[in-house]
């Protein structure tokens, strides 16, 4: 779904959109076995890339200076110690989540809890692990939101999965990759659906609200596609884009 990007009187007529994002970065981050949210692309962190590129966002959309807060939990020491000397701008902020280790619904539904007395009409919920994603794919986002505000605006994307069969006839198993369409994050959500959000729990994250929801507009965003889970995606991630 493509929107044009004339929003500036959009915005500015409507002073009751008001959107922050939560950007989540407290995972362990298991899989990976270490702090991934702090992996360098491009001389840049994954924290500090994703807020660039959101930030970059808020600005061709009308939205300079909208708040970015970023949930922080099972590398928090890490993470503050190595983004000590970060520049960011002082529209962002770190929430230190106390259970992370309860998964991303029970980091969610903290984050939330934090942000809702500030009486956001929209929040963002975007993933630190999505390295594909640009200030584009965010604008895009917003623009959809702005103009469909009672709505969710959801990411629409595919994975490859794993499909194995064994044939009756046949002795030996056949494993091929399937194309899977998935509608997630990054997502934007109007205020309405922070109560769900904040009921979250263990590792059901806001694609449990999506799917429980009549009311979706998904965008195609094919670079959502893309997180790093392991330290063969991150190796295939840097082969494929960072050395050409």
């Amino acid at each position: 779904m493509s929107v044009s990007l004339n929003l500036d009187s959009e915005v500015n007529n409507a002073p009751q959109y008001r959107l922050a994002c939560l950007l989540l970065a407290a995972g362990e981050a298991k899989r990976f076995g270490s702090a991934k949210q702090l992996l360098a692309c491009r001389g840049k962190t994954l924290i500090e890339r994703a807020v660039k590129e959101i930030e970059s966002a808020y600005a061709v959309t009308g939205l300079s200076g909208a708040r970015i807060f970023v949930a922080i939990g099972a590398h928090h020491q890490a993470i503050t110690l190595a983004l000590k000397e970060a520049s960011f701008s002082e529209f962002v902020t770190f929430i230190d989540i106390n259970q992370w280790q309860f998964g991303m619904g029970q980091s969610l539904a903290e984050s939330v809890s934090h942000i809702s007395p500030f009486d956001f009409t929209h929040l963002l919920v975007a993933l630190a692990d999505q390295v594909a994603l640009q200030e584009q794919d965010f604008t895009t986002l917003i623009a959809n939101s702005i103009r469909r505000r009672s709505q969710i605006v959801a990411s629409r994307f595919s994975v490859q999965m794993k499909h194995t069969t064994q044939p009756e006839s046949q002795s030996t198993q056949i494993n091929a990759l399937l194309n899977k369409d998935v509608i997630g994050a990054p997502a934007i959500f109007p205020a309405h659906y922070f109560p769900a959000l904040m009921q979250l729990q263990g590792d059901v994250g806001a694609r449990k609200v999506i799917q429980q929801s009549d009311s979706v507009v998904t965008v195609s965003l094919p670079n959502a596609a893309i997180d790093i889970d392991t330290p063969q995606d991150w190796q295939q991630w840097n082969k494929t884009n960072l050395e050409t």
